[in-house]
């Protein structure tokens, strides 16, 4: 028996600390309710379970974002809705105003409400935003004055428009050219070598058609115009399919009908059949065939005093060989700047008034862009996780809508097409974001399902299970009492010793 060291005392204390230690760890997991509290609990599961966490927080975040795009959409779709209502009550305005019964007050009476419905066309494309995010707005500002942008035909357009013929761009002759001996002319005062300036021209060298329906279907209706140098009469041809019965025929066999104003003012149809005839009799070019055809009624025709079409300081030409016609303005000693003589490639009517002052050409919607909206949808940096929203940017440059107007039963009629237009656009890009909107609920939708699974897995890992837990802090509670009773017997065990001493 020895007094200096209790064994049993050191043996039973190293034991209940041990029992503590485990007893305060499942006190913490079952107070904290995780199992894993520290790196120590569990190295691997703890890796595991924080990249879980990241999966988890950032799929949350990604859904939030997801409904914001799905909020986002809905908010451009509702605009959009707006639109087609105004654009379908523009239609019905311009369907009204196209019958012949209205009054031009009726018509003004219509504009103004299309007028103002415009401006909140417009102010509905600069407003509309997503957390200050605008989603229609585009470059360029969009101007509410209805009317301003209606396009008429010009220069640019007319016979210049149609595939494979070109014309001069301006309307005052001031182009130059040298001439030589090959070159046919109309004027009396045959050309001479040299240059010519104030010319106009057409170039009929590209045009071709396979057929005499086809040559026909692109040149019927068009034609140009010109007036003379110092007294402003004015000459214009058009190409007709079929003439009444005052039609005569030229020198070339080329049928035509002269209709006269006023002085030297004269329209001149030329029938197309007689052209495509004559081309499919000869060997040369079909614009060779088109400028000598001109060339020879322009010649023929004449006015009482027997002055050409255009007075007699004006003429057509071009080169033997070729296809572009010269409208030449002779008397450049007097007018060397062009004088009054002017150039258009859109004929006169039989009112001899020119088709643009009241024939509008339908505006076309330019090109639509885009700007590019991107949801993250996901966790990651990589593109994938991407869903990128092309969201239409608006103009009044590229959707026309100023060139709504009724103020004429042209207009009116012509506004329709417009519209009808502006409808298909509207449509397609609100289709486009409604499956915008559908896709994002799908997102959604597949994001919820993996966070829900993913914070399963990870509760596995990282939870506590409370009821194996709890077994274990009982036994560990029992344990505890057991070495405290342990401890206080093993050091009661060296008061046997007083006992041997005091007897």
């Amino acid at each position: 028996m020895t007094v200096q060291h209790n064994i049993s005392a050191f043996n039973a204390n190293r034991q209940l600390n041990i029992v503590q230690k485990t007893g305060s760890k499942s006190a913490e997991k079952l107070s904290s309710g995780y199992r894993i509290n520290r790196a120590a609990d569990d190295a691997a599961g703890l890796s595991i379970s924080e990249k879980m966490r990241k999966q988890i927080r950032g799929l949350t975040k990604a859904g939030e974002n997801v409904e914001d795009g799905i909020s986002l959409c809905q908010v451009a779709d509702g605009a959009m809705a707006e639109m087609h209502d105004m654009t379908n009550r523009m239609n019905e305005l311009c369907v009204q105003a196209a019958n012949g019964t209205n009054s031009a007050d009726d018509r003004a009476y219509i504009q103004m409400e299309i007028d103002s419905i415009v401006e909140e066309f417009g102010r509905i494309i600069n407003t509309t935003k997503f957390n200050e995010v605008y989603i229609f707005k585009g470059d360029e500002d969009f101007r509410a004055s209805a009317g301003s942008e209606i396009e008429y035909a010009s220069s640019s357009g007319g016979i210049g428009g149609v595939d494979g013929i070109t014309a001069y761009p301006g309307n005052k002759l001031t182009d130059r050219v040298t001439f030589g001996p090959d070159w046919i002319e109309n004027s009396p005062n045959a050309l001479s070598t040299g240059e010519y300036l104030n010319c106009a021209w057409i170039d009929f060298t590209d045009f071709t058609a396979n057929t005499k329906s086809e040559f026909i279907s692109k040149l019927q209706g068009e034609g140009f115009d010109w007036s003379c140098c110092s007294c402003g009469s004015h000459a214009s041809i058009r190409f007709v399919s079929g003439l009444s019965a005052n039609a005569e025929e030229s020198a070339g066999g080329i049928s035509h009908e002269s209709v006269s104003f006023s002085n030297n003012d004269a329209l001149v149809k030329i029938d197309l059949n007689s052209i495509w005839d004559k081309y499919q009799n000869g060997s040369s070019s079909l614009g060779e065939v088109i400028c000598e055809s001109l060339i020879d009624v322009i010649s023929y025709v004449k006015d009482s005093a027997s002055n050409p079409i255009g007075c007699f300081n004006t003429s057509c030409a071009y080169k033997q060989g070729t296809g572009k016609l010269y409208i030449i303005y002779n008397n450049q000693f007097y007018y060397p700047d062009g004088g009054d003589s002017t150039f258009s490639t859109i004929p006169r009517n039989d009112a001899g008034v020119l088709e643009y002052e009241y024939k509008p050409v339908r505006p076309q919607i330019g090109q639509i862009t885009t700007q590019q909206l991107a949801i993250h949808a996901g966790s990651d940096a990589d593109g994938t996780n991407k869903v990128i929203m092309k969201m239409p940017t608006f103009t009044n440059k590229n959707l026309k809508i100023n060139s709504v107007s009724v103020l004429t039963e042209d207009l009116a009629t012509n506004s329709i097409d417009v519209l009808t237009d502006i409808m298909q656009l509207l449509s397609a890009n609100r289709s486009r974001i409604g499956a915008y909107q559908n896709r994002l609920e799908h997102t959604s939708l597949n994001l919820d399902n993996i966070v829900e699974n993913t914070t399963d897995s990870e509760s596995k890992i990282r939870d506590t299970d409370m009821a194996d837990e709890m077994v274990r802090y009982s036994n560990n509670s029992i344990l505890t009492q057991v070495g405290q009773s342990m401890l206080s017997q093993a050091n009661s065990s060296k008061q046997n010793i007083l006992s041997l001493l005091s007897a």
